[in-house]
């Protein structure tokens, strides 16, 4: 999904001669849009097909283990809480990635690549997206076909740091007599 939605911007960037400054806004836009819904790809599908990765998020977020519940509830919480976990990732604002960044290291017990560079990106996006294409002092939000590419290249490499690390986290290993499934979309089969 991540690939191809980078692939996308590409495209629309190299078939386009004269392409409006509010279209190369998007773009980026979208590029940050990629990054989020990577993140909530990647979570959802680990806390949804590892129970041990889904014990961890609730032990160690805040809003379910602050929760009371009382002990004739306790199996009636526990069918739902998977839903439970997956609405509240629905929810989670995925460009926050100070926030994004803990979830998913203490999740995941990964080391979540470096964010510094996204966050000048976040601004600007929050500005083509929250402000119609304007600065918080009301000018025009600037950005050129290089800056999308550039931001693309930085999602591209966040996503292969934070696969390496999920891959040194959860090795593959091959039970020959179970199927194997792909990991998750954007990681490769492997075999």
């Amino acid at each position: 999904m991540l690939n191809e939605r980078l692939k996308q911007i590409e495209e629309t960037l190299t078939q386009q001669s004269q392409i409006q400054g509010f279209v190369i806004q998007l773009l980026h836009s979208s590029t940050i849009t990629a990054l989020e819904a990577y993140l909530w790809d990647t979570t959802a599908y680990w806390v949804t097909k590892n129970k041990d990765i889904l014990r961890s998020f609730v032990n160690s977020n805040e809003d379910f283990s602050q929760e009371k519940l009382k002990l004739s509830d306790i199996f009636v919480a526990m069918d739902g809480l998977e839903k439970k976990v997956i609405e509240y990732l629905q929810k989670f604002i995925w460009h926050r990635l100070d926030k994004a960044k803990p979830l998913l290291e203490k999740t995941l017990k990964i080391k979540f690549p470096s964010i510094e560079k996204f966050m000048p990106e976040i601004i600007i996006r929050h500005d083509i997206v929250h402000r119609g294409g304007r600065d918080k002092d009301g000018y025009p939000v600037l950005v050129a076909i290089a800056d999308v590419r550039r931001v693309s290249d930085m999602v591209s490499k966040f996503s292969r740091e934070l696969e390496a690390e999920l891959k040194k986290a959860f090795p593959i290993t091959v039970d020959p007599s179970t199927p194997i499934a792909p990991a998750h979309p954007d990681m490769p089969e492997p075999f």
